[in-house]
C-alpha cells in the first residue's frame, strides 16, 4: 500500500480521493503543484470542487459526482478549472466509485489528465480553421474544385456564390462547363484536357457566365491535388475576375488610337516638373520638334506669352481641386520660330501613382484670321454706315432748310392773295366813287 501511495503522489496524473458526502481527503502531488496550492491539506475535509474553482468546472463536478455514487458507474468529463493565480487550467477527469471489501460504495477516486495544452492546440486549431474558412470564402478570387474524371464541381466558395448569382446547391454537382460562356466552350474544354494531362494550368483567359446572362472575364489558374501515389484526387481552380481590367485594357486601346490619330495636339505632362511625358504625332508635326526633343521641354518653351509664374497662376486652380478644366487662348511657337494660334483645354488626370497635366490644343489660326477678316469687315461697315450717317443728316438739314424757305414762300404767297383780294374788292367802291 505504502508502494501504491508512492505511485499516486509522484505521478503526473492528478489524483483525488471524495467521501462520499462528496469532502476532499486527499490530492496527489502533481494536482497541488498544477493549482499552485503551497499546503493541500489545508483544503482537506472541504467540499469539493474547490471553492475558487468556476462554475463551468463545479458544476458538472457536483452533477457527475452525484451520478458517480448513486448509479455506481464511472463518469468522464472534460472542464477548466482555475489554479490559485485565475490561471485556466483543462483536464479530463474520470469519476470512478470504488467499494470496499464487502462491496459497499467506500469512496470515489476521481483521476484528472490535465489536457490545457492540448485544448489549447484544439481551440487554435479551430481558429486557424475557421480563419482559413472566412478566409476561403471571403476571398476576391473565386475557388472551386473540380472532379477530373466527371468535371463536375465538388467545392466553391462564397465569392462563387456572390459573383455567378447561382446558389452553392445550384454550382456544387454542375459539370464545370456550364458555367462558361457558350463563345469559349471549345477553348475550356482544351483547358480541361491540357489540365487533367499536366495537373496545372496558368493564367488562361476565359469567360464565365453569370446566371442573369451577364458574363465575367476571368484569368484561371488551376492546380492538382494527388493522392500518395500521384493520382489527381480533384482540381484547386481559381478564378480571378479580370472584368474591369479588360475593359480598361480596351479603353486604353481605344485612347491609344484617338491619341495618336488625333488632328489635335495632346500633351501629358507632369504637374510639378512640367515636364512632358507623352505627346501625339499631331503635335510633334505642328510644332517641328522631334518626340526626343519635345521629352526635354515644357509647356513654356513654345508659348512665348508665358512666363512660368504667370503659367503656375494659370494652372493653379487645376492643382487645388477648385476646378476640373480650364480653356485658354495662347500662341504657339514652332521650332522655325513661326506663330500659330491655339486653344488650349487642359486639365488634371488623377492616376493611382500620381496625377497628370492633360492639354487637347486646337488650331485655331484660320478661326482667328476669320475672326480678324471679320473684325475688319464690322471696323468698315462701321465707318460706312457713320459715313452715310452723316451724309443722311446734311441732307436732312438741306431739306429742313429748303423746307423752311418752301413754307415761307408760301406764306408770302397767301399774303399777297390775300391783299390782291382785298384789293379787288375795294376797286369798284373807289369806281363808283370816281363816278
Amino acid at each position: 500500500m505504502d508502494k501504491f501511495s508512492s505511485w499516486i503522489q509522484n505521478s503526473p496524473v492528478c489524483t483525488k480521493i471524495i467521501d462520499l458526502d462528496f469532502n476532499l481527503q486527499f490530492m496527489s502531488a502533481s494536482g497541488a503543484r498544477e493549482l499552485k496550492i503551497d499546503d493541500i491539506t489545508e483544503f482537506y475535509g472541504k467540499p469539493y470542487p474547490l471553492s475558487f474553482y468556476p462554475d463551468s468546472f463545479k458544476t458538472p463536478m457536483t452533477n457527475n459526482l452525484k451520478k458517480a455514487k448513486e448509479t455506481g458507474k464511472t463518469v468522464v468529463q472534460e472542464a477548466s478549472v482555475l489554479d490559485t493565480e485565475g490561471n485556466e487550467l483543462w483536464y479530463h477527469s474520470t469519476i470512478i466509485p470504488v467499494n470496499d471489501d464487502n462491496g459497499r460504495l467506500d469512496y470515489l477516486m476521481v483521476v484528472s489528465v490535465e489536457t490545457t495544452k492540448r485544448k489549447q492546440a484544439e481551440e487554435a486549431l479551430q481558429d486557424s480553421e475557421k480563419k482559413f474558412h472566412d478566409l476561403y470564402n471571403n476571398a476576391p478570387d473565386m475557388y472551386i474544385s473540380v472532379d477530373p474524371n466527371t468535371a463536375e464541381i465538388l467545392q466553391c466558395n462564397q465569392t462563387s456564390v456572390n459573383n455567378l448569382g447561382y446558389t452553392r446547391d445550384e454550382i456544387i454537382g454542375r459539370p464545370i462547363f456550364e458555367m462558361y460562356h457558350p463563345d469559349c466552350i471549345d477553348d475550356v474544354k482544351k483547358t480541361f484536357q491540357l489540365f487533367v494531362e499536366t495537373g496545372e494550368i496558368n493564367n488562361a483567359e476565359l469567360k464565365l457566365k453569370r446566371k442573369d446572362g451577364g458574363i465575367i472575364d476571368v484569368s484561371l489558374n488551376v492546380s492538382a491535388v494527388r493522392d500518395k501515389k500521384g493520382k489527381i484526387l480533384f482540381s484547386r481552380s481559381a478564378w480571378h475576375d479580370i472584368t474591369e481590367r479588360k475593359k480598361l485594357g480596351e479603353k486604353a486601346a481605344r485612347f491609344s488610337r484617338i491619341f495618336e490619330d488625333s488632328l489635335n495636339e495632346i500633351f501629358l505632362f507632369d504637374v510639378n516638373t512640367l515636364k512632358f511625358i507623352q505627346t501625339n504625332s499631331a503635335a510633334q508635326n505642328n510644332l517641328g520638334y522631334s518626340v526626343e526633343e519635345i521629352n526635354t521641354m515644357t509647356p513654356l518653351d513654345f508659348k512665348p506669352e508665358f512666363t512660368a509664374e504667370s503659367f503656375a497662376k494659370l494652372v493653379d486652380p487645376l492643382r487645388k481641386g477648385e476646378k476640373e478644366k480650364i480653356v485658354f487662348e495662347t500662341v504657339h511657337q514652332r521650332k522655325d520660330q513661326s506663330l500659330y494660334n491655339v486653344e488650349v483645354h487642359l486639365q488634371l488626370i488623377q492616376f493611382e501613382k500620381g496625377s497628370v497635366f492633360a492639354a487637347i490644343i486646337l488650331d485655331i489660326t484660320d478661326r482667328k484670321k476669320t475672326e480678324n477678316e471679320l473684325k475688319e469687315h464690322r471696323e468698315h461697315l462701321k465707318e460706312l454706315v457713320k459715313e452715310r450717317t452723316q451724309k443722311l443728316e446734311e441732307q436732312n438739314k438741306e431739306l429742313e432748310r429748303f423746307n423752311s424757305l418752301f413754307v415761307n414762300r408760301e406764306f408770302r404767297i397767301k399774303e399777297l392773295r390775300d391783299r390782291v383780294k382785298e384789293l379787288e374788292e375795294k376797286i369798284p367802291d373807289i369806281s363808283e366813287k370816281s363816278g
